[in-house]
């Protein structure tokens, strides 16, 4: 049995010079990366579907992040972003573009295509640290299980992280997750991922208020995993919530469970008898919609009071930034909600640009 103890990241560079670059600057801020390295993109393809000199596993362990260059021979990144992407087994892999190029057309495709990320190659070693710093911060960050000799939890972890408040999985102890290797999972990372980013679209008529990945992507539990997402709409206590994950088996988004809002009003927490089935992309709605607050407003015309339901109601946009992805910072206020927002109670900034 082999246990992969460490993060794969997996760089697709045909440049040696960057490779060092690259790993220097790893070594030089102390992350603890299994660093792998493929020269092109047919490589890249060969190394994810386990073909001619990665067929072997423990050649090839699953990248929990994927460093992808533009520029590179036989395959460029563009196409083998393109070819990754329509891949049932591989597109929830997060890929983030680092290259030369920072032309506006290569950066449209990039996103177009799913890139999680896009990043323009620094000059100099000490920004190539401080690039690094960055990405390691967003995506580095993983929880360690702590595993007998059969790959079996010996304590409970709860995997967490600063950049998604609220959000925890609950990892009993006991429970063995099994990666798509085969072999049991030590490290589990917990990525953010932008809306606009997911693997499909979302379900006819489902708008996620946020979405984030947990890695590696596909491994399955010897028991459905307890978790609390947070409740960034601010429902209210006792509020019921579908749970929602990317399922590989059906190529499309599933509801695997449901949750309900904490007394506190801070997480939703998945119901007794559910919790996560597999690893993947994860999100929620709530099964009665939010309040006037944050998405209806009956009468936008006759603000600032709503005829419908005669409370008081504001929606402002302070700032936006326009690009072709436009960026817009809007704040809303409603007289029907008593939830403390970040300007005070009422006022709460949309879900979604919160995010950005």
């Amino acid at each position: 049995m082999n246990i992969h103890r460490t993060p794969v990241v997996l760089m697709a560079e045909d440049d040696l010079e960057d490779r060092l670059l690259l790993k220097e600057a790893l070594d030089e801020c102390e992350f603890n990366q299994d660093l792998r390295f493929v020269g092109d993109g047919e490589e890249l393809l060969d190394y994810l579907r386990r073909q001619g000199k990665y067929r072997s596993p423990h050649s090839s362990p699953q990248p929990s992040l994927i460093l992808l260059d533009l520029k590179m021979p036989k395959k460029d990144g563009l196409e083998a972003l393109k070819d990754i992407k329509e891949d049932l087994h591989l597109k929830c892999i997060p890929i983030v573009i680092l290259t030369t190029s920072s032309s506006e057309d290569d950066v449209y495709s990039s996103y177009a295509l799913g890139a999680s990320s896009y990043l323009v190659k620094p000059g100099q070693f000490r920004l190539w640290i401080k690039l690094v710093k960055v990405v390691g911060t967003y995506w580095f960050e993983h929880a360690t299980l702590p595993l007998d000799a059969s790959g079996f939890t010996t304590q409970e972890v709860k995997a967490t992280t600063p950049r998604i408040p609220d959000l925890e999985v609950t990892i009993p102890a006991g429970t063995r997750i099994i990666g798509p290797d085969g072999n049991p999972v030590s490290q589990l990372v917990i990525t953010p991922v932008p809306v606009d980013r997911s693997p499909m679209p979302f379900p006819p008529g489902v708008t996620f208020p946020y979405l984030f990945a947990i890695n590696p992507g596909g491994a399955v539990p010897s028991n459905p995993l307890p978790i609390s997402f947070p409740n960034v709409e601010q429902a209210p206590p006792g509020s019921q919530a579908d749970l929602y994950y990317f399922d590989l088996a059906i190529g499309t988004w599933n509801v695997w469970g449901t949750g309900t809002v904490s007394a506190d009003g801070r997480q939703i927490v998945s119901d007794p008898g559910f919790g996560l089935p597999r690893l993947a992309w994860h999100s929620t709605k709530l099964r009665v919609p939010t309040p006037e607050v944050l998405r209806e407003r009956h009468a936008k015309c006759c603000e600032p009071i709503d005829l419908v339901t005669g409370r008081f109601v504001v929606s402002k946009t302070d700032l936006v930034l326009p690009a072709r992805l436009p960026i817009a910072i809007q704040r809303h206020y409603g007289s029907s909600t008593a939830v403390i927002g970040l300007f005070g109670r009422g006022w709460n900034l949309e879900t979604y640009d919160t995010r950005i």
